[in-house]
């Protein structure tokens, strides 16, 4: 089933991250995030943490111990796809979008998921969707002024650890 294209303002839709815990963080070929309230992120592209004069690659090691237990207190998604979230404390996970993979999603209650599609388009799922799906040709891609958002589904991006950079793209999405 192929996704919603978002049109609406992200910031207001991954304020469901803000005021999350960040519980715990597993690391393998995703990174993959667990917030408290039923929350996660995957991560399935190169991502940073920014520590003050710091910016380490995360995925390599122990980069992400500075704010495990700490409180999100903001979550945006920037034009073109890349996702900045920000810590207590000032410390900012960034992960940016791929041009052909999958970058990474965000699933929170039961019911929401979006997805960073190739190129830093966004669609949704469930409550990320807008209640009536308009069409695609009508939605601006978020921050882009106008430029359309794609149609495409989920392909893999739901937290098994396939997809991203490196591996094999996304089936395409099926025919409406």
């Amino acid at each position: 089933m192929a996704g919603t294209p978002i049109g609406v303002d992200m910031t207001r839709i991954l304020g469901l991250l803000v005021g999350q815990r960040l519980e715990h963080a597993r690391l393998g070929q995703s990174v993959i995030l667990g917030f408290s309230g039923d929350r996660q992120v995957v991560i399935e592209t190169t991502a940073y943490l920014h520590r003050g004069d710091e910016t380490l690659p995360v995925g390599r090691g122990d980069e992400l111990t500075a704010v495990l237990g700490l409180l999100v207190s903001e979550a945006v998604v920037a034009p073109g796809g890349e996702l900045r979230i920000t810590f207590g404390g000032g410390s900012v996970l960034v992960a940016g979008a791929d041009e052909e993979y999958e970058s990474w999603a965000v699933m929170g209650p039961p019911g929401f998921l979006i997805v960073c599609q190739p190129g830093g388009d966004l669609a949704g799922w469930g409550d990320a969707a807008p209640a009536a799906a308009p069409s695609p040709a009508t939605v601006p891609a978020v921050g882009e002024g106008g430029a359309p958002a794609g149609p495409e589904g989920p392909g893999d991006a739901g937290g098994d650890g396939g997809g991203g950079a490196g591996r094999a793209p996304s089936p395409p999405a099926m025919p409406r």
